[in-house]
């Protein structure tokens, strides 16, 4: 298994290599997973340490001798479900320390399918907008989008000022 899987989760990619280590092995001692994965033994402590203080790792004490195993990979589901929840709970003063930040206006230019919905989901979360836009081509591209946004404004009242190219 690749371990980009795992670094796009905010793991190191060496801690990655020693968690699948870990997770291949079952329980192991640090001279095996350095083995395993070719990382210099002190370096496979370092992340262990990491990889204990995440939850991702246990140590097991055999007599004298420490080991260490992997555990269920559905930790990581559940600690993603965490994050995405503190984050909701934190989003609204996100939202309002982005709201109450003075300055120039923005000027945001964006590109593609993902733009156009970034864009959509601004829209209809604000009283007004403006926007300079190609509609008949954005219209082309994505019709279903535009059809939605434009029910959207009209259900929720928002002052729409615009410039285009096309003459309605």
């Amino acid at each position: 298994m690749d371990s980009a899987i795992l670094s796009s989760l905010g793991i190191n990619d060496k801690a990655a290599k020693i968690y699948l280590a870990a997770l291949s092995l079952g329980s192991a001692s640090v001279a095996q997973i350095a083995q395993k994965t070719g990382i210099k033994r002190p370096t496979v402590y370092l992340y262990i340490d990491e990889l204990l203080k995440r939850g991702l790792l246990e140590k097991v004490v055999v007599g004298k001798r420490q080991y260490y195993h992997a555990t269920d990979p559905s930790t990581l589901i559940a600690r993603l479900r965490k994050n995405m929840a503190e984050l909701e709970t934190a989003l609204p003063e996100l939202a309002a320390l982005r709201a109450t930040s003075t300055g120039k206006p923005q000027v945001v230019i964006l590109e593609g399918e993902v733009g156009i919905e970034r864009i959509y989901e601004e829209v209809v979360q604000a009283h007004s907008f403006c926007a300079w836009s190609n509609l008949v081509t954005v219209e082309k591209l994505f019709p279903h989008a535009s059809l939605n946004i434009a029910e959207k404004i009209k259900e929720r009242g928002i002052a729409v000022r615009g410039a285009s190219r096309e003459v309605f």
